[in-house]
């Protein structure tokens, strides 16, 4: 049962929408997921625009209480659930909550903007046809990312030491990239360590979770 005056505005196949999925369902605290039509234009609308100004989501409310950013609603939900879950994806001890927010500033500055232009060329999901020149200039950057990762998970199980809302935020956009097969699931086996990161992160309960969400809409 989704957690009473919690409704996330946002649909199920959208990558950011899916990052505050999987944190909820972290916790055991599924939210009540809203579905905004992109295709009517409802993000665009009045209404929504209301509590997203810029007409993105997801926007989450919670009774009188809105706010956007999927990485922001992931933090809030965490804070959020902790007392109740007993757990937290965002260590309030100093040093480990520094390492976390390193690695979710990472995620946002070097790994996203690559990947995600990747997937969204490879998906075209910008309304036209795959422009691959832009791919392989992005491929290649994210190549030495990759390489970075893979050296630092030689000596790390997870990107911030424990499991974190940095793997966290990086779920949504690897799991399309990776199926995207070819090279692109190359570039993630091939470096062990990525590999095995990739393998352990992407079987979570809640991921698996959130991908069943998906699937069922």
């Amino acid at each position: 049962m989704a957690s009473a005056d919690l409704e996330l505005y946002g649909v199920p196949f959208s990558t950011c929408t899916r990052r505050v999925l999987a944190t909820a369902n972290f916790h055991g605290q599924p939210v009540k997921l809203v579905p905004v039509d992109l295709y009517k234009g409802e993000h665009k609308s009045p209404k929504f625009l209301e509590l997203q100004p810029f007409g993105q989501i997801p926007a989450l409310k919670d009774g009188n209480f809105t706010m956007f950013e999927s990485r922001a609603i992931s933090r809030y939900l965490d804070t959020k659930f902790a007392p109740k879950s007993g757990k937290r994806l965002v260590p309030t001890e100093p040093q480990k909550y520094a390492l976390v927010e390193t690695w979710l500033s990472i995620d946002h500055e070097q790994y996203n903007p690559n990947i995600a232009t990747i997937v969204s060329q490879k998906l075209q999901w910008h309304g036209g046809a795959t422009d691959e020149a832009i791919v392989a200039d992005k491929f290649a950057k994210l190549q030495k990312v990759l390489d970075v990762y893979d050296k630092h998970l030689s000596t790390h199980k997870y990107l911030a030491g424990e499991y974190s809302l940095a793997d966290v935020s990086h779920l949504p956009y690897t799991d399309l990239f990776y199926k995207l097969g070819g090279e692109f699931q190359a570039a993630i086996d091939s470096r062990p360590n990525v590999a095995r990161w990739w393998k352990d992160i992407s079987s979570r309960p809640e991921w698996i979770n959130t991908l069943a969400l998906s699937a069922s809409k």
